[in-house]
């Protein structure tokens, strides 16, 4: 019996010594797979260190990897692809439209905000891409329950997008909100 005993108590350390070093190991692989989990999640997207649009300075590329809807006096500086339409709603309500717009929409995330400035910067994911384009949407209000926006979306990683840039600002420019068919007034 006492043999029996000393040859538990050996199998027991033995039992335990392979536990502990599963679970150093799995510790030491969780560390290595942190980051690539991370990548998973996000599509790389945390590498990226994409400054915000300012759209009073903003001076639009003239790669064919993006396209702008913006009123003069939001981007002096800028050429923009076409103007936005005034909207009849306020900034307020073209906000919540927007915001549940891109809520029902599979593979856009919210980057960042800024509530001062009304604007709203997303990554948005499509199926044939490894890495998500960018929209940047600033909000105007405007006189009597109408608004206008600026939106950019460009794709960081690619110099052509073949004219997924356009027909996206062109379908959320629709999708927004009714739209007041009147020249855009000076804010």
């Amino acid at each position: 019996m006492i043999k029996h005993a000393k040859s538990e108590g050996f199998l027991d350390t033995l039992r335990y010594g392979a536990i502990g070093l599963s679970i150093i190991l799995l510790i030491a692989g969780g560390a290595f797979m942190v980051p690539t989990l991370q990548d998973y999640f996000t599509g790389g997207d945390q590498e990226w260190k994409i400054e915000p649009v300012d759209f009073l300075a903003f001076e639009k590329p003239s790669t064919a990897n993006n396209y702008l809807a913006c009123p003069e006096y939001m981007c002096p500086f800028a050429d923009p692809d076409t103007l936005p339409p005034i909207y009849s709603i306020s900034a307020e309500k073209l906000r919540e439209n927007l915001l549940g717009f891109v809520d029902t929409r599979p593979g856009i995330t919210l980057r960042s905000l800024d509530l001062v400035k009304n604007q709203f910067d997303f990554s948005v994911y499509t199926q044939d891409m490894d890495h998500p384009d960018v929209v940047t949407v600033q909000l105007h209000d405007l006189r009597q329950e109408h608004s206008t926006l600026a939106i950019y979306s460009w794709s960081p990683l690619e110099t052509e997008d073949g004219g997924r840039n356009k027909k996206r600002v062109e379908l959320w420019l629709k999708m927004l909100g009714p739209i007041k068919d009147v020249p855009l007034p000076s804010p």
